[in-house]
């Protein structure tokens, strides 16, 4: 894979899980007026994940693991 589609990948799911998550939240809202402790720590970590995510995307490909080779 070369570093610009590993690239566009991994920012494509850390947008994905943003979204998603930014859904969740806002149905949250509706349902229930404010997310409770366990559901605002729970879309914090989904959030550090899409973070990950993104640091990765610009981080270098590491050739020795799999489909990280160009």
């Amino acid at each position: 894979m070369t570093a610009p589609t590993r690239r566009a990948h991994f920012l494509e799911a850390a947008d994905a899980i943003t979204r998603l998550q930014d859904e969740m939240d806002e149905e949250i809202r509706t349902e229930y007026g404010e997310p409770d402790r366990d559901t605002e720590v729970e879309g914090a970590a989904t959030r550090r994940m899409a973070a990950m995510l993104r640091e990765q995307a610009d981080a270098p490909a590491d050739p020795g693991r799999a489909g990280d080779a160009s």
